[in-house]
This record gives C-alpha cells, sequence and structure tokens, in this order.
C-alpha cells in the first residue's frame, strides 16, 4: 500500500464547516484504509493499494459535494510528491520558509 494525501480545498473556511471525524467516516465508507485527518484541515493521509489514481480527485470531490454540500477542489499526492515540492522550494532561505505557501493544480498551466 502507498500512503497519499488528499489536499482538499474551501474546508472549514467560508462558511463550509464540517468536522474531521464525519470526513474520515464518509471516505472509509468509500473503502479508504488508514485514514487520519490532519487538524481542522480538511486534509485527509491514507492508504491506497496499487489500482491507478486515475479519478480519485473526482471521486473525493463527488463525495464532498453529495455528502456534505461542499463544492471542493481535491489534489491527490504521494509523499514523493509532497517531499519534491518541499525540496523544490526556490524560497529556501529567504525570509521565513514557515511562510510559503504550494499550489497544487490539477494540470500544467497553458
Amino acid at each position: 500500500m502507498t500512503r497519499y494525501v488528499a489536499l482538499f480545498g474551501s474546508i472549514n473556511v467560508g462558511g463550509n464547516r464540517l468536522t474531521m471525524a464525519d470526513m474520515r467516516y464518509a471516505f472509509e465508507r468509500e473503502g479508504l484504509t488508514g485514514i487520519e485527518t490532519v487538524v481542522a484541515s480538511g486534509n485527509l493521509l491514507f492508504d491506497y493499494d496499487d489500482r491507478p489514481l486515475d479519478g480519485l480527485e473526482d471521486l473525493f470531490a463527488h463525495v464532498m459535494l453529495e455528502r456534505f454540500e461542499i463544492n471542493s477542489f481535491v489534489a491527490v499526492r504521494d509523499r514523493a510528491a509532497i517531499a519534491e515540492a518541499v525540496e523544490g522550494n526556490p524560497f529556501t532561505g529567504i525570509g521565513k520558509d514557515n511562510l510559503v505557501h504550494t499550489l497544487f493544480l490539477e494540470r500544467q498551466p497553458d
């Protein structure tokens, strides 16, 4: 099994309130295992077997909309992708590293 993170946008901001227990339960019902939530951020850590990831982000967004009426962007990344983003930070050593924001996009911009 590979460990992944699902980064959800618009959770617990702008009136989109959701308990992490409810979120965890919803995705357990979808068959995910090893689910952990990260504070009240709306981000999930989970284990996923070697099936293709194609469509997983769409499934997660659909679950959020159908179960919680929250329209959310979702980016699913593995440990290597997160490490690459951290290591590729072009601003390391300039100012405070903990104030850098990273965006994960659905696809390469045009």
